[in-house]
């Protein structure tokens, strides 16, 4: 405990790094200045979709992705020195709030953008704006209240490492198994943080196909397999948290059945033939009504494996869906029918929850993610051999510019003679 002691003092005299709140400043002075050409331009819907499109879409993002991430490396040790000694500082506070809202900013963004579309999505904005500002309250919140509580199992393994460095500072060998140690200890905390917040992310990331979808009144060339089998997958894996009574499952599956429940509806309104959908739906209703008697009826225990299994089949099924369309996507060389969002969050979220089943050893978290993480890697690759972008927006706005079709009036027959014979 003294040795933490030294290491606190240590940290505190560390000069604060006023980078993320230079990036949040770079931020909002974008916006900005965007703002002012659009107001001081007579074509302003124009310049607001350009606006939107520099804020949301713009090269910049990947400037403050790029900041952030480098102060978090170079930082960290700060930052964790004042997590494990209850020792952080407001400035701390701030700065880690700060790097969230970018970091979270910018990786939403850049995963929604698209090079050469200007496209306002102010629906997107409105709700990711929302489910931001509610995110970062949370965490701000979050650190600011647990700022002064020192964290036992940081100070633990810090006070080993430190007494084993003590003793044999002289030895490499150990300190290189200290600093493994350290490496492991650090990944096997942050990795299940960073595993559910790329959960929330591919919660997210089928919303800009759903407002294409929205927006041209048509379903487009987008399959409905996909929107589907997220749905459901989620509402099975919110009843295999609620029986392993496993809050961060639960939650992040919950939220899953919520924006599931949203896509699947905006889908299925604006689909043409729903003959298929229906039975899709109905038959998915019928097995989610029978696991759910089964794990009213049945003890924890058992009721594990019978929804554990599903759910792993379900997340195959999912990573494996947009692929159904591959012949057309080979035989037109267009994949614009891929959801982009979803297939970039099967390489992410494949590789987090992958490295975490290897560090938990558990087979049926490493392997229906290493089929993911494969399935995202082939849907990402054929979006950039074949990118296509142009047909989707042809179809939307051939939906958006063409007037509804009158129909036609019957002619009487004696129109039809005053037509033939006009006198």
């Amino acid at each position: 405990m003294t040795l933490n002691v030294f290491r606190n003092r240590f940290g505190d005299t560390v000069e604060i790094s006023i980078l993320p709140g230079m990036v949040v400043i770079q931020m909002l002075l974008m916006g900005i200045i965007s703002c002012y050409q659009v107001m001081s331009h007579k074509r302003s819907v124009l310049l607001t979709q350009i606006w939107a499109y520099r804020c949301q879409n713009g090269r910049m993002q990947v400037l403050y992705f790029a900041q952030v991430t480098y102060h978090l490396v170079t930082n960290s040790d700060v930052y964790y020195l004042g997590l494990a000694t209850g020792t952080l500082t407001i400035e701390s506070v701030a700065n880690l709030t700060f790097c969230f809202f970018a970091f979270s900013y910018s990786f939403v963004n850049m995963l929604k953008a698209r090079s050469g579309e200007q496209q306002l999505a102010r629906h997107f904005r409105l709700v990711w704006e929302l489910i931001q500002l509610a995110m970062v309250t949370c965490v701000a919140s979050m650190l600011y209240i647990y700022r002064l509580t020192s964290l036992s199992y940081i100070i633990d393994a810090n006070g080993v490492v430190q007494f084993e460095t003590c003793q044999k500072a002289t030895m490499s060998m150990q300190s290189l198994v200290n600093a493994a140690y350290m490496t492991y200890f650090l990944a096997a905390k942050s990795v299940p943080v960073v595993a559910v917040g790329s959960s929330i992310v591919f919660a997210i990331s089928p919303w800009p196909t759903v407002s294409t979808i929205r927006r041209a009144r048509s379903t487009l060339q987008f399959s409905f397999a996909p929107f589907f089998f997220y749905f459901v997958q989620s509402i099975i894996y919110t009843l295999y948290g609620w029986t392993t009574g496993n809050p961060v499952v639960g939650g992040t599956s919950l939220l899953g059945v919520v924006l599931g429940s949203y896509y699947v509806l905006i889908f299925y309104k604006y689909a043409r033939d729903r003959t298929q959908a229906t039975r899709m739906l109905t038959s998915a209703m019928l097995v989610i009504l029978l696991l759910t008697h089964q794990v009213a009826t049945r003890s924890p225990e058992e009721t594990q494996m019978i929804i554990g299994i599903p759910a792993n089949i379900l997340s195959v099924f999912t990573a494996a869906s947009p692929l159904l369309q591959i012949k057309n996507i080979l035989r037109r060389k267009d994949a614009s029918c891929l959801p982009f969002g979803m297939s970039v969050m099967n390489v992410v979220a494949g590789t987090i929850w992958g490295t975490y089943g290897v560090m938990l050893g558990d087979p049926l978290v490493i392997c229906p993610n290493l089929f993911a993480l494969t399935m995202g890697a082939i849907q990402v690759s054929l979006i950039l051999l074949y990118p296509g972008g142009k047909g989707g927006n042809d179809a939307e706005q051939k939906a958006k510019s063409s007037p509804p079709t009158k129909p036609t009036k019957k002619l009487s027959p004696r129109s039809k003679k005053k037509i033939e014979h006009p006198e």
